[in-house]
């Protein structure tokens, strides 16, 4: 119902790529995946999964004349080890990351990366990356629960909605800024910078509010 409504994406619908289904399988179906492809190499599942990647690239099929064509194959059968897939429709996604920021302005986009949802029988659901939206997720299908308690916050942090969005923003500036120097690419650091700086909010700044916010 929800896939039929946009709410969730299907796998059946090519939403993943060869890489995110390697990473959603578990390492038993990945070793399977790379022997049925008559794949020797053994290790970790990083590493298996590096090798049937690089034999998508360097090798063909006997099936195939190219490989791209032996990319959809090897995708093809991890699909169908990796059985239904489900992943947060991305505009619903950013509706619900906005959501979150209302109430934890610390960590609303902070862990904004793909949710994914692997069914593989009724009484076995995985889910990947996204704790907050797992978490909510999880509550609404009555699958955990949680103890019910009063919030206490007399402070209003966002007086209306474009004040929520133009936060939003700003939090999206520091976030690209910190992934950048995380991987020492300090000029697509400083270009963050530069925007976030030469941006003029709409709204005027809650002299009441903390500093960081």
């Amino acid at each position: 119902m929800l896939a039929s409504h946009d709410f969730l994406q299907s796998s059946m619908n090519e939403i993943l790529s060869l890489q995110e289904i390697l990473g959603l399988l578990s390492a038993p179906d990945v070793k399977v995946l790379a022997k049925s492809f008559r794949l020797s190499v053994q290790g970790p599942k990083p590493k298996i999964c590096d090798a049937i990647e690089s034999m998508c690239k360097k090798q063909k099929s006997v099936f195939t004349t190219s490989s791209g064509q032996l990319t959809s194959t090897v995708t093809k059968q991890a699909l169908s080890l990796l059985g239904t897939c489900y992943r947060i429709n991305r505009n619903v996604k950013k509706v619900f990351n906005r959501l979150l920021l209302v109430f934890d302005v610390t960590k609303g986009t902070e862990d904004d990366t793909d949710f994914t949802i692997s069914i593989h029988s009724s009484n076995n659901l995985q889910h990947r990356k996204h704790q907050q939206l797992s978490a909510v997720l999880m509550e609404g299908m009555g699958r955990v629960a949680y103890p019910r308690y009063e919030v206490n916050r007399p402070t209003p942090i966002f007086g209306n909605r474009d004040e929520l969005l133009e936060y939003e923003i700003a939090y999206q500036f520091l976030i690209d800024a910190i992934s950048a120097s995380d991987v020492s690419q300090w000029k697509v650091a400083d270009d963050v910078c530069t925007q976030a700086t030469e941006r003029t909010p709409p709204t005027p700044c809650n002299k009441q509010l903390p500093v960081f916010l």
